[in-house]
């Protein structure tokens, strides 16, 4: 799923996570600031983050394993895989978006859909 922004170059603001919704605040290499909402979270991950938020390049897939293993976490704990409250999450079909950047490190969130603010 393409998303129009231009990734490489750009800057991470700003992450935040709330209980059905995580925000990603960027500022594209151009200057324009953009808003990516990711609704129905099921997984937030950043692993060796040190002191780079310029993005090298980011994907959106519909079958990755960082998807994969939050939902295989989600069943073993919850094995009857009751409705949550939130609506995003309980069509149990989920993306990953994964933004690399220029140390190699990488930002990773598994979400039901993911939109640009105002769109």
């Amino acid at each position: 799923m393409p998303l129009d922004i231009y990734w490489p170059d750009s800057h991470l603001n700003s992450l935040r996570i709330d209980y059905d919704l995580v925000r990603i605040d960027v500022t594209e290499f151009g200057g324009r600031e953009r808003v990516l909402l990711a609704a129905g979270p099921i997984g937030v991950e950043q692993v060796g983050l040190w002191d780079e938020v310029i993005i090298e390049m980011a994907t959106v897939s519909d079958d990755h394993a960082f998807a994969a293993r939050c939902w295989s976490d989600i069943q073993r704990r919850h094995q009857d895989a009751f409705d949550s409250g939130s609506p995003s999450r309980n069509g149990r079909r989920f993306q990953t978006l994964e933004i690399t950047f220029q140390d190699g490190s990488a930002l990773r969130v598994a979400a039901a859909q993911f939109a640009f603010e105002g769109d």
